[in-house]
């Protein structure tokens, strides 16, 4: 589609830090011959910063936003569920890979090489288990985006905060031990609540490890 009045457009936040909406006036609109609208539940990357990590996972406020021809999208086979690639497209190796498939100078210049891209293998878990690992991260996100939310306080009853060196707790998560995730988060100063299931090996889910003091 070629829109003339006015477009909600999607970018991608380089180092894998997921996408981003702005709205493109009418007259404003990019000089393309074509347009293409996102779906959800897709596999995106900006190959022009394909080398800085600009990829993500679609979810549904991604969904009917416009992109150029150099944002393509990939759907997910059966039994891959998107929520979880949204975690494991964080792995340093594959950002290391999308480097290599970026030839060419700095900045844009260094156009990703779509076929050399695809060539790049992962290991994961089975359905079930990516549906578990996704669920952990998600709650893990939201329990961090909870605590990150700065207090809005009574007037009668002021909030105090105070910090204590050596109080900062993080939770770091291996898959199958074969690196497939391998994901540390700040906390600080709240217990972390990690299913048995999980904290004892769970099979072959993985090992959790919870430490105090800088990583």
């Amino acid at each position: 589609m070629t829109p003339t009045e006015g477009y909600t457009r999607l970018g991608i936040r380089s180092h894998a830090k997921g996408t981003f909406h702005s709205y493109v006036e009418k007259g404003k609109e990019l000089e393309t011959a074509k347009m293409f609208r996102v779906a959800s539940d897709k596999f995106i990357v900006n190959i022009t910063f394909g080398w800085e990590h600009a990829v993500a996972i679609t979810d549904e406020n991604d969904a009917g936003k416009l992109v150029s021809h150099r944002f393509p999208q990939y759907s997910f086979n059966a039994g891959m569920i998107p929520k979880f690639f949204r975690y494991l497209i964080l792995d340093k190796k594959f950002k290391h890979h999308l480097e290599l498939s970026s030839p060419g100078g700095a900045g844009r210049n260094r156009v990703l090489k779509l076929s050399d891209m695809l060539e790049y293998k992962m290991n994961f878990p089975c359905e079930e288990e990516q549906r578990k690992i996704a669920a952990y991260f998600d709650d893990l996100d939201h329990l961090i985006t909870l605590h990150q939310r700065k207090p809005i306080p009574h007037p009668d009853h002021p909030t105090i905060h105070t910090k204590h060196k050596g109080e900062e707790k993080y939770v770091r998560i291996r898959v199958n031990d074969r690196e497939k995730t391998n994901r540390t988060a700040n906390l600080r100063r709240f217990p972390v609540d990690i299913p048995r299931r999980f904290k004892d090996g769970g099979g072959s889910v993985g090992e959790f490890q919870i430490y105090s003091g800088a990583e």
